[in-house]
């Protein structure tokens, strides 16, 4: 969400907090409440010199005063199945958050469950089966970690193998961000034996990146008992528009699957990977709909209002990103509605 974190959208929404116009509004922007998008829990020490990735990342520390914010301002830390009962409420309820993480990293164990257990504060893991199984790894976590290690690296082509020189830190941000772009050009499937094949012509198995920082099956039985709900997040990180009904339908049924069957309980919600408009779709939420999730997110950008009810599987988040530490006032802002409903064009539901 790119422009969530440019300069000139955190100048707007300094702009809409101190000249008092979000909080002024809020009542009548704000919905009934909203769901956050994150993918990381790390320390910032933990970040390199070369750290592509690492805007998908905030601290404990942050995520520690989001929830102490939250409380302080009597908005309620919610499950999803609470959110949708509070959207289909008629009236007023008592405002909320749903915190939710996309792709099933490792660290939501390490460093997010201690500080929700902190607040007795529910939030959900979105699992992408492949990385828990081991048979696939996280694209861009891969990508980075060869670049890192590496003084070039080589990318397949139908010309023929491209090498590319990762000598120096611009180069290999140069190289990342190029790498990046080809690979979602990419069906998934074509996705899956590139990265396979980047995996092994530099001396790694497909999984050790997956194994490296994603949880498998033990670990997400864990987040579960220690409060999380376990979503569904695809088999492979799909980018959904570009793939054809019936594989859309596997990478939503078999990643529920075998979610279900590693960890034993039903997994009714689910994230759509890539959920913007030229992402995902009408027909992805009417597959959604038919194999019976009880939600499911996009990272179309919006707050949550009563019209959500008839739009359970095309659900807007709130994205929360590391750019937000430098100043609290960002999130509260965002919450307010107002910036949201400005983006949209005064749209409450953006399910085109």
């Amino acid at each position: 969400m790119a422009g969530l974190t440019s300069q000139l959208f955190r100048s707007g929404l300094s702009a809409l907090w101190f000249s008092g116009a979000a909080r002024a509004l809020a009542p009548w922007t704000a919905g009934k409440g909203a769901i956050l998008l994150m993918h990381r829990v790390q320390p910032a020490a933990v970040h390199g010199p070369f750290a592509p990735n690492a805007a998908l990342s905030i601290s404990p520390d942050y995520l520690d005063s989001l929830l102490r914010s939250f409380r302080a301002a009597s908005i309620d830390v919610v499950d999803l199945d609470e959110a949708m009962r509070r959207v289909e409420a008629p009236g007023a309820t008592r405002p909320f958050v749903s915190f939710t993480f996309d792709d099933g990293y490792r660290d939501n164990l390490e460093f997010a469950l201690p500080v929700f257990q902190r607040y007795a504060a529910p939030f959900t893991v979105y699992a992408t089966s492949s990385f828990v199984e081991r048979s696939y790894d996280p694209w861009w976590s891969l990508l980075e970690y060869v670049i890192a290690r590496r003084a070039s690296v080589h990318w397949a082509t139908e010309q023929g193998e491209v090498t590319h020189e990762t000598r120096d830190l611009d180069a290999k941000y140069r190289v990342f961000g190029s790498l990046s772009q080809a690979a979602l050009q990419l069906s998934t499937a074509e996705l899956r034996a590139q990265m396979r094949r980047f995996a092994q012509d530099h001396g790694l198995s497909v999984g050790d990146v997956a194994e490296r920082e994603t949880c498998d099956f033990s670990e997400l039985s864990a987040l579960r008992i220690g409060g999380a709900t376990i979503g569904c997040h695809t088999v492979s990180h799909a980018l959904l528009l570009r793939e054809s009904d019936e594989i859309v339908r596997q990478e939503l049924a078999s990643a529920r699957a075998a979610l279900e069957a590693g960890l034993g309980c039903a997994v009714t919600h689910l994230a759509y990977p890539y959920g913007k408009r030229d992402h995902v779709g009408l027909r992805d939420f009417a597959l959604a709909r038919e194999l019976g999730f009880a939600s499911a997110t996009t990272t179309r950008k919006g707050a949550l209002f009563a019209v959500h009810a008839q739009h359970r599987h095309a659900l807007p988040r709130v994205e929360v990103t590391s750019s937000f530490e430098r100043s609290p006032h960002y999130l509260q802002t965002i919450v307010s509605g107002l910036p949201l409903l400005l983006w949209n064009r005064g749209q409450l539901a953006v399910v085109d």
